[in-house]
């Protein structure tokens, strides 16, 4: 039962944030990053669960797939819409630093306390640097990838 609470919040959460909080003019953008943010995670938690390094013990779609739909689905790339639409374009480069790697720990202790908490994943070999610099990868990658699109948005 707590599952299904954890995930109603989640996707409750997710939906909530993009509706109200992603301004008019950036939804395109939001789209787009939402899209490829999706590819990613499903690349990385594909990855990881063929491994074997991580299992989903309780999953929307258990006869489906054996990875998580509203994590990897929907929470995750919310989670990186807000990253790139808040992200601080004009600041320093230690604060856009600090930036990432705050939103990479974030994304961390969210995954760890769902790990931790609830049956909706469970690392089997759990290395927490590791997990960290994944995390902080996918982010780049997908700021990257949003940073050439945009380009392609400004030219227009």
């Amino acid at each position: 039962m707590r599952e299904i609470i954890v995930l109603a919040a989640l996707w409750g959460a997710a939906i909530l944030y993009l509706l109200l909080k992603v301004p008019k003019g950036k939804r395109r953008e939001a789209q787009m990053i939402f899209l490829f943010s999706q590819s990613v995670g499903w690349l990385y938690v594909y990855i990881q669960t063929l491994s074997g390094r991580m299992v989903f013990p309780f999953r929307e779609f258990p006869d489906a797939t054996k990875m998580s739909l509203t994590l990897y689905y929907l929470f995750y790339p919310a989670i990186a819409v807000w990253f790139n639409l808040n992200y601080p374009e004009q600041k320093r480069l230690s604060l856009k630093a600090a930036y990432f790697i705050g939103s990479a720990f974030g994304i961390q202790l969210i995954a760890w306390l769902l790990a931790e908490y609830t049956d909706l994943m469970e690392y089997r070999k759990y290395h927490w640097f590791l997990t960290f610099f994944i995390n902080l990868t996918i982010i780049i990658v997908i700021r990257i990838f949003y940073v050439w699109f945009r380009k392609g948005l400004i030219r227009k």
